[in-house]
């Protein structure tokens, strides 16, 4: 699968933190970023399309990335679906907080303003989905994966782990599957959607 890959390694911490702060708007919009470690901030970003979604894989130090404002950049109307691989991670938004550990995922609307704070080095995978997608479909303020409903803890580590698995392959996996890889992330990601919403 074609993907783009940004990497800070080998440069000046200057322009590291330039480099990733054009990566990170390149694909997400403007957002606040602040380094929590003294050394390099050694951080990677790859890229894939998939069908109608875009995958994005992020390894980085301790650091938080912050949208402090409502958002409306046409180049970036979609949901985001933030899946951690290694580490822990708050994700905030409106009066809701998760923490965020490994196979944990938290589905929200990067319009809305919210921070993610990472005190360790992690890597996780960011699935953006095109707001049509999921236009039908019951979206509160932060979905995640948390849960003590049987079916739905099946459900969702059933899209953990699917969407982990396809993080590790993502550069190795043939173009044509795109397509169908798409499909399955979101036919499974409305199933966990509907079964919470009969399950509240």
């Amino acid at each position: 699968m074609k993907c783009v890959m940004h990497d800070t390694l080998g440069l000046s911490l200057r322009q590291q933190v330039r480099h990733w702060q054009d990566a990170t708007d390149h694909y997400f919009g403007p957002l606040q970023a602040q380094a929590f470690c003294d050394g390099p901030f050694d951080a990677r970003l790859t890229a894939c399309e998939a069908g109608s979604l875009r995958l994005v894989t992020i390894d980085a130090p301790a650091h938080c990335v912050l949208r402090d404002h409502a958002a409306s950049d046409p180049r970036h109307d979609s949901f985001k679906l933030l899946l951690q691989l290694q580490g822990v991670s708050e994700i905030r938004q409106r009066d809701a907080s998760f923490s965020l550990q490994p196979g944990d995922w938290s589905l929200y609307d990067p319009r809305v303003p919210y921070a993610i704070t990472s005190l360790e080095s992690i890597r996780q995978m960011a699935v953006q989905i095109p707001r049509e997608k999921l236009g039908h479909l019951p979206l509160g303020s932060l979905h995640t994966c948390e849960t003590d409903a049987p079916e739905l803890v099946a459900l969702h580590q059933v899209l953990s782990s699917f969407l982990g698995a396809l993080a590790a392959q993502l550069r190795t996996l043939p173009d044509a599957a795109g397509a169908a890889l798409s499909e399955t992330t979101l036919g499974l990601l409305a199933q966990a959607l509907q079964a919470q919403r009969g399950d509240t």
